[in-house]
């Protein structure tokens, strides 16, 4: 059986009980980055037998080992480095191997940094196009923003702090943006305005170079700010 389970995304205490009983008593535990999932674990006091690294570049190796070990009667845990796995991870590959093998799956549902930052905005973003990280390439992030706006939809994604002033940069100054940073840490904050008034605000907070980002963006400013 493979459980699939959410993890903090700041906070260690937002992480829920059943996901930290799953977690104790897996086989193993499945997870992007070994020795980061280790940091957590313990917190937890939680002692793996053992851990399965589980990259995109490692998945079309990984997946059939963790699916043999499944089928031999074996209970795993998949884990992302913070919040639910799914999201702009390969997740949905090891999920559709364990489908078309008849093992059984089970979601432990918790933190998503996606819900989280929706929540902190103020907007009623009930439309909208997903794309996971924004594109690093000028012309089809540009093609991004088309496509939502076309459609009247807000396009969110995540963003590194290393790459988040150069993006917003790359925004129509009469687009409507927010960004969500630090979710549930110290430094959390939720910044609303033009590309250009956020602009102005990463010239004074230094905290901004920390932490992923959510983005949302819609054209049509003023309705946005309705």
């Amino acid at each position: 059986m493979l459980f699939v389970v959410s993890t903090p995304i700041g906070n260690l205490k937002d992480i829920s009980e059943r996901a930290i009983s799953v977690l104790r008593d897996a086989d193993f535990i499945v997870c992007e980055r070994p020795r980061h999932s280790l940091k957590l674990l313990s917190a937890f006091n939680i002692k793996p037998k053992f851990l399965v690294a589980f990259t995109e570049a490692n998945k079309h190796s990984s997946i059939p080992k963790i699916i043999s070990l499944l089928k031999s009667g074996k209970t795993a845990c998949l884990i992302v480095d913070a919040g639910t796995p799914g999201v702009s991870d390969p997740g949905p590959d090891l999920v559709k191997a364990c489908q078309d093998h008849g093992i059984e799956i089970s979601s432990v549902p918790g933190p998503s940094a996606l819900t989280a930052a929706m929540a902190l905005t103020g907007e009623r973003i009930d439309k909208f196009l997903f794309v996971g990280f924004l594109s690093r390439k000028q012309k089809e992030f540009k093609r991004q923003l088309e496509i939502a706006g076309a459609n009247d939809l807000w396009l969110v994604g995540f963003e590194s702090p290393f790459r988040i002033a150069k993006t917003v940069f790359l925004i129509p100054e009469d687009y409507f943006v927010i960004l969500v940073a630090e979710i549930s840490k110290i430094h959390e904050k939720v910044l609303k305005g033009s590309s250009r008034e956020i602009l102005e605000v990463f010239k004074t907070d230094k905290n901004l170079t920390k932490g992923e980002f959510v983005v949302f963006v819609r054209s049509k400013a003023e309705s946005s700010k309705k």
